[in-house]
């Protein structure tokens, strides 16, 4: 039963991003259509007047009009996200329909390529799901490190170290009266 909860709930992501894609597509191919093949992206230009004030005679003149590849971009990314999600949407329910995720029952086919093949799957999952935990630890270490910095800049011990630093590069002692007037006047 969680099995088939899990197809439910990739069909239904699946089907999002179709959706999704759609609503990508629509709006960027109509502008293709009407800009005749020229891109508002990037388009550099000015609006002028000819009489300050009237409102109605302002216009926006076009001086270079964005390059095409900035719009075509986008559409093509548009338009493969919205196959590659029909394609999964369809895969999804078609499991979902016949009530199995299919990999377990190819595991035990014979490919007859004079390997063994039956603990592939199985191999491949595991391997994902240190690969998933991996870039969690390394996300999560990340984090620490930016913590462990935002803490230490936030002692007062810093800004002595820092003076200290500061006096070893440029070979001169300050008081600590100057060093106090400086602390006051940053906090």
């Amino acid at each position: 039963m969680a099995r088939n909860n899990v197809l439910l709930a990739q069909c239904v992501c699946c089907c999002l991003a179709f959706v999704s894609s759609f609503v990508a597509v629509v709006p960027l191919s109509e502008h293709g259509h009407d800009f005749r093949g020229r891109c508002l992206l990037f388009t550099e230009g000015m609006w002028l007047s000819a009489n300050l004030t009237v409102r109605e005679r302002e216009r926006f003149t076009v001086q270079e009009w964005g390059p095409p590849a900035a719009c075509r971009f986008g559409l093509l990314g548009s338009l493969l996200s919205l196959l590659l999600a029909a394609a999964h949407a369809w895969r999804a329910l078609f499991f979902l329909c016949q009530g199995r995720d299919g990999c377990e029952e190819l595991q035990g086919i014979d490919l007859e390529l004079n390997v063994d093949n039956s603990a592939f799957y199985d191999q491949f999952a595991i391997a994902q799901f240190g690969l998933w935990a991996s870039w969690l630890a390394w996300l999560a270490l990340t984090v620490l490190a930016f913590l462990k910095v935002y803490h230490s800049c936030r002692q007062e011990d810093v800004l002595d170290s820092l003076l200290h630093e500061k006096e070893l590069l440029l070979a001169r002692p300050a008081s600590r009266a100057s060093f106090q007037e400086e602390k006051s006047a940053i906090i």
